[in-house]
């Protein structure tokens, strides 16, 4: 970009030049009209060869169902698979360590990270948030188990906190060859 001063424009104007078809001839454009703020573009030559653009086929896309079909079958092969109750490890040890663990969690004496894979997303959640909240060293007073279907534990367990019973019930399924923890209550 220059400036000039022609004697056709009182001030300095900001111009472009453009070389024409003879180099020696150059053609200047002011970049602010008179009457208006708007630039002023130089035309170009419009290309009148005609091109021929191959014409590619669109790639199938399946209807909205069949890609739910095809999603929820991917969900059901990589989600959790339920595991029968006799490839499944005895639940009454497993229970009460997991209970102990638990509540060592939640009176700040055990990390809640070492549950992530025992337990699904809103027991670990229920378990960080409760990091901390009770007071005293958790001892099992007595567990009772109950299996109502086919890989499925269900669990009450009372807790000695220093001089105080806390009750809990515990739901338990079997995933993926191992006891996960799908419900947590505390009394």
């Amino acid at each position: 970009m220059t400036f000039t001063n022609s004697p056709s424009i009182k001030r300095p104007t900001p111009v472009i030049a453009l070389s024409g078809p003879d180099p020696k001839f150059v053609e200047i454009f002011p970049l602010i009209d008179r009457q208006g703020p708007t630039p002023i573009q130089p035309q170009l030559p419009l290309d009148t060869e005609a091109r021929i653009i191959p014409i590619r086929p669109k790639p199938y896309v399946p209807p909205i169902e069949d890609a739910l079909s095809e999603a929820e079958l991917d969900e059901a092969e990589f989600s959790r698979q339920p595991t029968k109750r006799e490839s499944l490890p005895e639940p009454t040890l497993w229970i009460e360590k997991f209970a102990q663990g638990a509540f060592e969690v939640m009176s700040g004496r055990r990390n809640g990270a070492q549950f992530a894979r025992w337990t699904n997303r809103a027991v670990y959640f229920h378990l960080q948030h409760r990091n901390g909240l009770l007071d005293g060293a958790p001892r099992i007073h007595r567990v009772h188990i109950c299996e109502p279907a086919d890989g499925i534990a269900e669990a009450t367990v009372t807790v000695r906190l220093g001089g105080r019973l806390r009750a809990a019930a515990l739901r338990f399924e079997g995933l993926d060859g191992r006891w996960i923890c799908t419900s947590l209550m505390l009394c």
